[in-house]
């Protein structure tokens, strides 16, 4: 099989890290895989479109690879989608919730498959009307260098990386023009709050009498979301803000990776701040901690929890399931709800006390090491290629 991995972004974004990862483990298992790296070109620039038309009307590839889905919309002077019309596959890898993923959500090949990091996310795209058949693939870990060293050795009691977006505001619908509309992003932050996997699909099902619409219909007149991204950006950022601020007052022994958390909630004798590192030195990062905390599991892709378990720290998460059925449960894995902090406090007192981390992060190395790698990914996306 001969597949070709658009690459939109440059070389240092996290996607184009996993793109690179997805390039091996293809390779690893057999399979001709190359890459196209146009990151500074938009994906409507009607020169890549034709080079890709020209790429792919050579009938050397089987499929096409994107993250994120980007460049999955273009069409040709009939109005015919092109990997259609070339009878070429496109898979396009979420990483993120669809509703943030222009290119997914617009109008794409019949001949789609995608790929989403949770069920929740598999249950949107489904609601919202993405078309072809899905599958829910964690993304994989590259392996880390060198290898994981012991507990005792490692710099850091516990970690958290985590984009500093500001202080949490009045909810950015408060002035919005009519008492209906406010009243269900109202509702449906309150259901995103409540839920431990702040699943929006959910959410948007417990609201749905209150809006009058079904998903389909708010996307015709909404074809971004925009309106429904609203509280789902609202609850990841509120709720990262008030997580890393009960850390660091907690007491605990934190280490805060990412700019601009220092000069917001100050300095203490317990928190180290560093600065924001690229994707591709994560897992040395991870590999310096005995704990990690992992965000968004929920509505993300737990890229970073994968990664640091294969470096052998402890992963305490926000739930996601399929991030659970990888890693082990309570074995390899332990999970606190987003909207109740004080619960993640324990967890990690816990297991500082206990002394149990270095167990459940060798753990979660053995799942991640037999399961969970990046050629293992690539056996699963040929698969649902149909193409195994």
């Amino acid at each position: 099989m001969k597949l070709l991995i658009l690459k939109g972004l440059p070389e240092e974004h996290g996607y184009s890290q996993l793109a690179n990862a997805l390039q091996g483990g293809l390779r690893e298992i057999g399979h001709t895989c190359d890459v196209l790296e146009r990151p500074f070109l938009s994906a409507n620039s009607p020169p890549l479109i034709q080079e890709l038309i020209v790429i792919l009307a050579r009938g050397q590839y089987e499929a096409v690879v994107s993250f994120g889905s980007w460049i999955s919309r273009p069409r040709n002077a009939v109005g015919e989608s092109i990997y259609d019309a070339l009878s070429v596959k496109f898979l396009g890898w979420a990483l993120d919730h669809p509703i943030y993923l222009s290119d997914l959500l617009a109008e794409g090949p019949t001949g789609r498959f995608t790929v989403y990091p949770n069920p929740n996310l598999q249950r949107f795209g489904s609601a919202v009307g993405v078309p072809g058949p899905g599958a829910v693939i964690l993304p994989g870990a590259i392996p880390a260098t060198p290898l994981a060293r012991d507990h005792r050795d490692r710099r850091w009691p516990i970690v958290i990386a985590a984009v500093y977006r500001g202080p949490p505001t009045e909810r950015p619908w408060a002035s919005l023009p009519g008492n209906h509309i406010r009243l269900v992003l109202d509702h449906i932050t309150d259901c995103l709050l409540e839920d431990p996997e702040a699943s929006l699909i959910d959410a948007w099902e417990g609201t749905a009498a209150r809006a009058g619409l079904s998903l389909p219909e708010l996307k015709a007149l909404d074809p971004s979301l925009e309106t429904l991204r609203l509280p789902l950006t609202f609850v990841r950022n509120s709720a990262r803000y008030d997580l890393v601020r009960t850390l660091v007052r907690s007491g605990l022994p934190i280490a805060v990776c990412g700019s601009g958390w220092r000069e917001e909630l100050g300095d203490a004798p317990n928190v180290t701040y560093l600065d924001s590192i690229p994707f591709a030195e994560i897992g040395r990062l991870y590999g310096q901690a005995r704990i990690c905390i992992n965000l968004n599991a929920g509505n993300g892709a737990s890229e970073r929890a994968v990664q640091a378990a294969l470096s052998g720290a402890a992963v305490v998460s926000d739930r996601n399931s399929a991030l659970s059925e990888l890693l082990g449960e309570d074995q390899g894995v332990r999970t606190f709800h987003h909207g109740f902090p004080q619960g993640l406090i324990k967890i990690l007192s816990d297991l500082l006390e206990s002394g149990d981390a270095e167990a459940m992060g060798a753990f979660a190395r053995g799942r991640v090491s037999t399961s969970g790698l990046w050629r293992h990914r690539a056996e699963q996306a040929v698969n649902l290629l149909g193409m195994g």
